[in-house]
């Protein structure tokens, strides 16, 4: 479950990644290291957020996903900047993924445990 993820670490062009100050270098950008044997992901980003934009970051590993055959959601709901939490814009779709998959139990049964 990935929440306003950092796949690409060469963005945002206003902070750059500068390794010298301990960040990864470009070789770590998450979306080119997908394959078929990559967990599936369940991902979400605010529409407002100009930190992890979707552009740059959730769609890129969402597309890297598709195409290997992954399976993947993409979420995108207007939810406020970066650093929004859990909001039910995208807890709901999220619970519902993990039901879908059997990761989670549905409520009534959940309720009994």
């Amino acid at each position: 479950i990935l929440v306003y993820p950092t796949i690409d670490v060469e963005t945002p062009d206003w902070y750059p990644w500068i390794a010298a100050e301990g960040f990864p270098g470009p070789e770590f950008n998450t979306h080119t290291h997908v394959h078929p044997y990559t967990a599936p992901a369940f991902i979400t980003v605010s529409s407002e957020d100009d930190v992890c934009a979707l552009e740059t970051n959730a769609k890129p590993y969402y597309d890297a996903c598709v195409r290997h055959g992954v399976p993947a959601k993409l979420v995108v709901a207007s939810m406020g900047r970066h650093g929004h939490g859990m909001k039910v814009e995208w807890t709901e779709p999220c619970e519902a993924w993990l039901r879908e998959h059997g990761w989670a139990l549905p409520p009534q049964d959940a309720a009994r445990l």
